[in-house]
């Protein structure tokens, strides 16, 4: 069986309608690899109050998102830092929506 994995620049874009049709504002922060660069979506609510999103690939190989809440943008940023340190191909989106919402319609654990 072949598995299709959509390229992050398309679900990027997907995720970017979806949430902006709903009313949120949609920013990419840092461009990635277009074809396989990893995801992290930075969710801010009108509190200030940041979640950070970040994919990763399941044993099962679907894809699953990793939720850190409530974090103010002060204590958001250096976590971001690092994750880019990490991988240089990440793609970061920011999503600022008066509800904190996602948008995102795969599996979400929190951490």
């Amino acid at each position: 069986m072949i598995e299709f994995r959509v390229k992050p620049y398309i679900w990027i874009e997907a995720l970017r309608r979806r949430a902006e049709a709903a009313g949120a504002f949609v920013m990419i922060i840092k461009r990635g690899d277009p074809d396989g660069g990893s995801l992290v979506i930075w969710v801010e609510n009108q509190d200030r109050k940041v979640d950070i999103y970040t994919a990763q690939t399941q044993m099962n190989g679907q894809r699953a998102w990793y939720k850190e809440s409530g974090l103010s943008p002060e204590r958001a940023q250096p976590r971001i830092a690092a994750l880019e340190q990490m991988d240089c191909d990440m793609w970061v989106i920011e999503i600022t929506d008066k509800m904190g919402r996602h948008f995102i319609d795969e599996p979400i654990l929190e951490v």
